[in-house]
């Protein structure tokens, strides 16, 4: 945003440039640095989370009035403590989120593993002023839910259970969108 863009009312059209980092950003060419989750995760009110990392950044683009974003943020061995005593606790394995935003419409591909047999993979993509459009994807195999709270709001924190899904979503509209698989939540 420069003085002219001010002066001359263009504020919407200003360009926007710039790169947020969990951590310092890494010289050209390196991954990010990774961070604990503990203290990163606390800021957020998560306090459950007793050990991993993340690392990741956000770009930053477009204008004030149309911004892009694309977004590359990863998670490594979060663990939430159990929840019922004598049990090992809940841990996710690793999370790969990617995710773009071109000013009108996104894509987001979410990746996890609490190991060789259990994961999840969600992907999203299409418009949010244009509901009939968005489809999305799950599939979940054998998956505790729980380290995956600790990046959920509200009551959903609480969520526990072994998760297995295979879904598909076309169009977020409840007169004209389709939902079709299954999903299974046990306890």
């Amino acid at each position: 945003l420069t003085r002219d863009d001010l002066l001359t009312g263009n504020v919407r059209t200003a360009a926007l440039g710039g790169t947020v980092a969990l951590a310092k950003l890494p010289a050209v060419g390196e991954p990010p640095p990774a961070v604990q989750a503990r203290p990163l995760l606390a800021v957020f009110g998560r306090h459950d989370v007793s050990a991993g990392t993340l690392a990741g950044t956000i770009q930053v683009g477009g204008t004030i009035g149309i911004p892009t974003a694309v977004a590359a943020i990863t998670a490594y061995n979060i663990t939430i403590p159990a929840s019922i005593e004598g049990r090992k606790p809940a841990t996710l394995t690793d999370l790969e989120i990617h995710g773009i935003w071109d000013g009108a419409s996104g894509q987001l591909d979410v990746l996890g593993h609490e190991s060789a047999t259990a994961s999840l993979h969600l992907s999203v993509h299409g418009r949010p002023d244009q509901l009939a459009t968005l489809e999305a994807g799950l599939e979940a195999a054998r998956l505790d839910i729980a380290p995956f709270t600790a990046f959920a709001p509200g009551p959903l924190v609480a969520a526990k259970g072994m998760l297995t899904a295979s879904l598909k979503l076309h169009g977020l509209d409840p007169d004209r969108g389709v939902t079709s698989g299954k999903l299974l939540l046990e306890n």
